[in-house]
């Protein structure tokens, strides 16, 4: 996609674009796609050196263009319209699209050859997936050392904003970043699954009847999915995840990738280097799950570490006594669950991060889920605050913050380009969160921040 307006004429208002989109089409899209022309020509070797324009069907009725010939204003300059497409069932995006060749978009527009989106056709027995996918360029051309891609976890987690949170970082200087929304998700092809009422108990302690409604609200869900997307739902797999990443290796002309995934993304990484070997240079992998766990295995293992970093808070709060006045030990400072639910209801919890209120279900997540999977520090006095201020008097002065202010990066975390800055070491254990070590050496003996990212077991 080009950042090129259209328009009908230059007369035209500026901005009145109607939602279409300049895109520059390789000559194999069409057939790719499954799409087909309405009326005059698709682009060929010939017309996509020159200013010739193929609308998607949208784009002609709001230009009202009825038939090739006509002229378009894309980008400042006529443009002709030599064909117009049919709908595209499989890629409605292009609907809206004004497409131009990339030897003439080069030439005008400066476009460097890089593709947003790659269309994968598989078997003809199968069906089309599209992967919408999204690039920050090295800031150091010099120094660049080829594409990372990045996974945020999940399952079902979108990565196109990611390559946004790592601008101004080391990562960035290096590496052209990239982000994408893996297939059935986001932008890419996605599995929208019909809604079905939802029968399960709510409750957290369902009793063994209630276990028989889960399983039925399971089989009832997955069946909803099966026609969705046009049949997609068998080809949404990890493997074939994995594949599309090494169909976006080529798409963007390198012949190695580097990978960063988060959670699920560790799996997926893992994958890919197993399919891919060859094809892999590095990858960090961070907090990894165990590849030889179901997520029944999983979850039952990340109840072990939350329970673990509830003590662990309880007693960095027990030991800051004097200022959060929540107890001096861990059973003090720890109520029982019954408790903090009716003393603090969901809806009026703020989320310690941005000030944002709540709603019940976040609440919740907010209120007993985050602070206790980051024990290194920095969520630990907002969460304490928040109960010692609904703990007794509520106009109790709000207690200093004992610890000692850090470097922030405008997000609230912090990113791979604050370890030297900051000085810490990491390890990732399973199942378990970055723990962090303050490096208290003098300057001139401190070692570069490392960060080990394994798994046992």
């Amino acid at each position: 996609m080009l950042p090129v307006p259209v328009y009908r004429s230059p007369l035209s208002e500026p901005g009145a674009t109607g939602g279409i989109t300049t895109t520059v089409a390789d000559e194999s899209l069409l057939r790719v796609v499954s799409g087909g022309v309405r009326t005059g020509t698709w682009l060929n070797p010939a017309t996509a050196r020159f200013p010739a324009v193929v609308l998607g069907q949208a784009a002609a009725e709001r230009l009202g263009v009825v038939s090739p010939g006509t002229q378009v204003w894309l980008g400042g300059r006529y443009f002709t319209v030599v064909g117009m497409l049919e709908p595209v069932a499989l890629a409605p995006d292009l609907d809206r699209a004004a497409l131009i060749g990339a030897p003439v978009a080069t030439e005008l527009f400066g476009f460097d050859g890089s593709p947003t989106t790659v269309y994968e056709r598989s078997a003809d027995a199968a069906v089309d997936l599209r992967i919408e996918i999204s690039r920050t360029k090295a800031s150091d051309p010099a120094l660049r050392q080829g594409v990372v891609l990045l996974n945020p976890g999940g399952p079902g987690g979108g990565g196109l904003a990611m390559p946004l949170e790592t601008r101004g970082s080391e990562l960035a200087r290096h590496f052209d970043v990239i982000g994408f929304d893996p297939r059935g998700v986001g932008r890419s092809s996605a599995l929208k699954c019909e809604r079905i009422p939802d029968t399960r108990p709510a409750t957290s302690r369902p009793a063994d009847a209630g276990f028989t409604a889960f399983a039925e609200y399971a089989r009832a869900h997955e069946a909803a999915c099966r026609p969705a997307g046009g049949g997609i739902r068998p080809f949404i797999n990890t493997a074939n995840t994995a594949r599309d990443m090494d169909v976006i290796r080529a798409a963007l002309g390198e012949s190695r990738i580097n990978y960063l995934g988060y959670s699920y993304g560790t799996y997926l990484g893992a994958v890919y280097g197993s399919l891919f070997p060859r094809r892999l240079n590095r990858s960090v992998l961070d907090s990894s799950v165990h590849p030889s766990w179901l997520w029944r295995e999983q979850a039952e293992q990340q109840s072990v570490a939350n329970r673990f970093n509830v003590e662990q808070w309880a007693t960095w709060v027990g030991r800051r006594d004097r200022t959060y006045h929540l107890g001096k030990s861990p059973v003090e400072v720890r109520p029982p669950p019954r408790r903090w639910r009716l003393s603090s209801p969901p809806d009026r919890f703020r989320s310690p991060a941005g000030g944002r209120k709540t709603g019940p279900a976040t609440g919740r997540t907010e209120q007993l889920h985050v602070p206790f999977l980051h024990p290194a520090g920095e969520t630990r006095p907002a969460e304490a605050r928040g109960l010692s201020g609904r703990r007794g008097d509520p106009g109790r002065r709000r207690p200093r913050d004992p610890v000692r202010r850090r470097p922030r990066d405008g997000r609230g975390a912090w990113r791979p380009a604050d370890f030297r800055a900051r000085q810490r070491q990491a390890r990732a254990r399973r199942h378990q969160p970055l723990r962090h070590r303050q490096n208290r050496r003098l300057p001139d003996q401190r070692r570069a921040a490392t960060v080990e990212v394994g798994m046992r077991g």
